[in-house]
This record gives C-alpha cells, structure tokens and sequence, in this order.
C-alpha cells in the first residue's frame, strides 16, 4: 500500500463510519482525530483530488497510518482494499 491507498481509508472512515455511525462518540477514536488534527485533513485532501503530498506529507500521512492501525488493532504492513477490509481484521475484544 502506499499513501495515496491510506488516505483513501482514511477519508472513508471519516466520511462513513465516524460521520454516519456515531464512531464519533468513542474516546479514543476522538483521540485519534485531535492528534492527527493534521494527517486527517491532509489524507482527507488527498483522496479528493484536492492536493499532493510533498514528502513531509508523505511522513505525516504514514504516521497517521500507523495510528489509525493501532486505533483498529491491524497490522499496519497488510493491504486493505477498504475500510469494511479493516474492520474484517479487527480482533474481537
């Protein structure tokens, strides 16, 4: 995978998991949005078409990768197609 394939989860998970189904009410996953107040909307832009990563952004959106993984608990290395594929590994607590 490559940052353009983590921005595209990224905004799907912020345009319809944590807008549509109340994701937004967990702590850690508003957690995980105040300390990637940068990698969301940058991903976010990306994924729109809205603009390029320089390779500070590359940084910052791999960064916000390894987190998001670690907000769901999967292997950051593995390749997910989309964000039900994410969800598909997440281990049940």
């Amino acid at each position: 995978m490559d940052s353009k394939d983590y921005c595209d989860i990224i905004e799907e998970f912020m345009r319809e998991y944590y807008v549509l189904h109340n994701f937004r009410e967990a702590p850690e996953v508003q957690d995980f949005i105040f300390k990637n107040n940068l990698g969301v909307p940058l991903a976010q832009g990306v994924a729109f078409h809205l603009c390029e990563l320089t390779e500070t952004g590359k940084m910052i959106v791999a960064e916000t990768w390894l987190e998001f993984c670690e907000l769901f608990k999967v292997d950051p290395t593995q390749t997910y197609g989309d964000f039900d594929d994410i969800l598909m590994s997440t281990p049940e607590d």
